[in-house]
């Protein structure tokens, strides 16, 4: 029997959006629900191998069932706008597909999947869809895709496993609704009878015209409940039973379907950078794809330099390399390759320092790495990886393999000589080639250098560290086994709940899960000697697995070589990784002691260490103008100090440490957009008090709150985009939201963005 996929648009769509954060394309544009709904829908392709397909949204809000009850679904919020802006998309990406999708006035996606359903006896019928009231359709030829949870969480019903879940029959489903009603739809059912209840009487009297027929069975107070909602459970019924025979003018046929999908959703998925989908080759036509790409392949060094002396003053060349050949592209022309095992460094010199050609590279930082030994010249070149950064930063990397995806080629050389015109044209009219030009394009030199040089340790002080860290890691567990009388994990939550809070017998109030978080750890420290000692324990392990085993792993020959990422982060701001060397502690003696496996080259030589002071505070100052802040820098005042004695009306001499400590906070915070209620987090204080610091800083400061305000409404007249003083750009979809989290969260990307770029 052949199969038939019937999709509840609607169902699927919002179970995308609710289960995955808020995304959004490199445009700004909403995407998550989209996302989840393709996610979802393809991982039911992939295990049904359906032969045809169909997807139902419901039409508009007013149905018959609206006309039968005017109550119906009128306690529903608010559809959420950035819900609402993604139907058309969803529409537009379930036509790339090549499926049909149905639609009709007065009737839900519901009464669609029924009547399909119905229509359809002689196929399989699988209905995908997270509404429950959908199991009522289930039959010998159709059942039921239930979206469970998130969106890989599915369960598959047919009428046998419908009735060991749950105890009923399909009919039935009908039954439990029409007494227990749904609060959602605001179906009223029997006042007084809940899903429990309902469960028990429909599976004792097996309907409800059964229960009704069988009343006086009952309790007094039962019977009084149904009698006085005897005529709300039958209108119940009536508006939860799905329609099955709605007249739709399509036949099985049209419905056809198979994979892979045509290119038009290829190109959508880029549009709306789905770069993880774009992945699964099984999904779309390898030749639809591809751009397909004419490599010639060239035997020898002088067949290269054949092709560069052809070369035309002015003329652009991609050099790119994989795993066995270097690639080279000429623009309007062929793309060259050429095996690694041939010597071509003669070459490469030529053309690398020919002012005439312009060069075309995705991170030429790792190029210059790899040739590091080759002493090359580099004139008139470009990273075009890099460009595309500057107009898409949206803190997460992306490789050549996501590269290729978005401009649907299948070689590197290709793509970078396709698309750098249009990618400058970009940087142009986001005024982003100074940027690229005059700070990164620099900056890629520097951290090359950075790389290459590494930074020397003292081996000798990090085994001693090692051993000394392990010692007391050893020691320390000992005793703690020692007070409790046994071993357990100590890296194990649950081990150590059990023993902290059941068997020493710690108590903290409202701590039902028995965590071991700091938070907990640091209440309960003065309640036995055993809670220091874990606090000390987990200390150690962290400085011996976060520093000291990653830099015994790294080290090589007395130096560690670290990756600085130049093309991650949203505000242009350098990340580190194999090994983070920019997440070195400073604060106690642990991180004394790590530092001091850090030393100089030079037998004679120092390690400098320099900082900006105040840098962030210092940007607020200059960039909102605000002349009381701008007043405390040039007398030289200490701004934490100068902030404490404003908040709390006191003279400067007359600031304590921690009223220095709670200006501090309330300085970074307010920088940082943080709440009334993060900040009493972080001071320890009342709501209302953080609140009254927040008002008496604005007060002393109030070019700052203007500075703020303006910077949110920049963004918001801007496109939704915060900007730099040096033109650098990041993409704020969420300063769109309607949910008040995510947009406060916009709000902050948008004050800190200018400060942090």
């Amino acid at each position: 029997m052949k199969k038939f996929l019937i999709v509840d648009g609607n169902s699927v769509l919002y179970r995308g959006f609710y289960a995955l954060p808020i995304l959004s394309n490199s445009e700004g544009i909403f995407t998550n629900a989209v996302y989840g709904f393709c996610n979802i829908f393809i991982k039911a392709l992939k295990e049904i191998k359906p032969d045809y397909v169909a997807v139902a949204f419901d039409y508009g809000k007013k149905t018959f069932r609206n006309e039968l009850y005017s109550e119906y679904k009128i306690t529903r919020k608010e559809t959420p706008v950035e819900l609402v802006m993604q139907f058309p998309i969803i529409k537009n990406v379930i036509d790339s597909m090549g499926i049909k999708y149905v639609e009709m006035q007065g009737f839900e996606g519901d009464d669609i999947l029924g009547s399909l359903a119905s229509a359809n006896k002689d196929a399989e019928c699988i209905l995908l869809t997270g509404d429950r009231d959908c199991l009522q359709l289930i039959n010998s030829h159709t059942k039921v895709y239930l979206t469970k949870k998130g969106i890989t969480d599915v369960k598959i019903y047919d009428e046998a496993e419908l009735l060991v879940d749950k105890g009923i029959t399909p009919a039935q489903v009908i039954d439990v609704k029409a007494l227990m009603g749904d609060v959602s739809d605001n179906i009223p059912g029997v006042k007084g009878i809940g899903e429990k209840g309902a469960y028990k009487l429909i599976t004792e009297f097996g309907s409800l015209d059964g229960v009704y027929q069988n009343i006086d069975k009952l309790t007094k107070g039962l019977q009084e409940k149904l009698t006085l909602g005897k005529d709300s459970a039958y209108l119940s019924y009536k508006l939860g039973t799905i329609k099955t025979d709605c007249k739709i003018d399509y036949n099985l046929q049209d419905f056809a379907f198979s994979l892979p999908f045509p290119k038009e959703f290829y190109d959508i998925c880029k549009k709306y950078d789905f770069t993880s989908m774009l992945k699964h080759d099984e999904l779309f036509d390898k030749q639809e794809k591809i751009q397909s790409t004419h490599i010639e392949l060239l035997q020898s060094a002088k067949e290269l330099q054949q092709v560069i002396s052809n070369l035309l003053p002015y003329s652009i060349v991609s050099i790119t390399s994989d795993e066995d050949y270097y690639n080279f592209g000429v623009y309007q022309g062929n793309i060259y390759a050429i095996s690694k095992s041939v010597n071509i460094a003669q070459e490469l010199t030529s053309i690398l320092a020919n002012y005439k050609f312009k060069k075309l590279f995705f991170d030429i930082k790792k190029f210059k790495e790899d040739f590091s030994t080759s002493n090359f010249i580099y004139n008139n070149c470009e990273d075009v990886a890099l460009m595309y950064y500057l107009l898409n930063a949206n803190d997460k990397p992306f490789t050549k393999e996501d590269f290729l995806n978005i401009y649907a080629s299948d070689n590197l050389a290709h793509v970078l000589l396709n698309n750098y015109d249009a990618l400058l044209s970009k940087l142009k009219a986001n005024n982003l080639v100074d940027l690229y030009k005059n700070i990164e394009m620099p900056l890629v030199d520097v951290l090359c250098d950075m790389e290459l040089a590494g930074i020397k340790i003292d081996e000798k002080v990090l085994n001693e560290l090692d051993k000394k860290v392990s010692n007391e890691i050893d020691a320390i567990t000992k005793e703690i086994y020692g007070m409790l009388g046994y071993e357990i994990n100590l890296n194990s939550p649950k081990q150590l709940g059990k023993a902290l809070f059941e068997d020493l017998n710690i108590f903290v109030a409202g701590n039902k899960k028995m965590s071991t978080s700091v938070e907990i750890l640091q209440k309960i420290e003065n309640a036995h000697p055993i809670v220091p000692l874990i606090q000390k324990y987990r200390k150690l392990v962290k400085v011996k697995s976060t520093y000291i085993d990653v830099y015994q792993q790294h080290k090589s020959s007395g130096f560690i070589y670290t990756h600085f990422l130049q093309m991650v982060t949203g505000t242009g701001r350098l990340s580190c990784k194999e090994p983070n060397l920019q997440n070195i502690p400073i604060r106690d003696e642990e991180a004394k002691e790590i530092r001091e496996v850090f030393t100089s080259r030079f037998s004679d030589g120092y390690l400098m260490s320099l900082d900006y002071d105040q840098i962030e505070l210092k940007l607020m100052a200059n960039f909102s103008g605000d002349p009381t802040m701008i007043d405390a820098f040039k007398s030289g005042q200490d701004i934490h100090s100068a902030v404490a004695s404003k908040i709390f009306n006191v003279p400067i001499e007359m600031v304590t440490k921690d009223m220095r400590r709670k200006a501090k906070t309330v300085n970074f915070g307010i920088i940082y957009g943080q709440s009334a209620y993060g900040l009493s987090v972080s001071l320890d204080i009342l709501v209302k008090e953080a609140q009254e610091f927040i008002n008496s800083y604005f007060a002393t400061f109030p070019k700052v709150k203007e500075y703020m305000e303006n910077s949110k409404q920049q963004a918001r007249d801007n496109n939704f985009t915060a900007k730099t003083m040096f033109g650098r750009i990041r993409h704020i979809p969420e300063l769109q939201a309607s949910n008040f989290q995510l947009k406060s969260f916009g709000e902050r990307v948008a004050i800190n963005m200018p400060l942090q770029g």
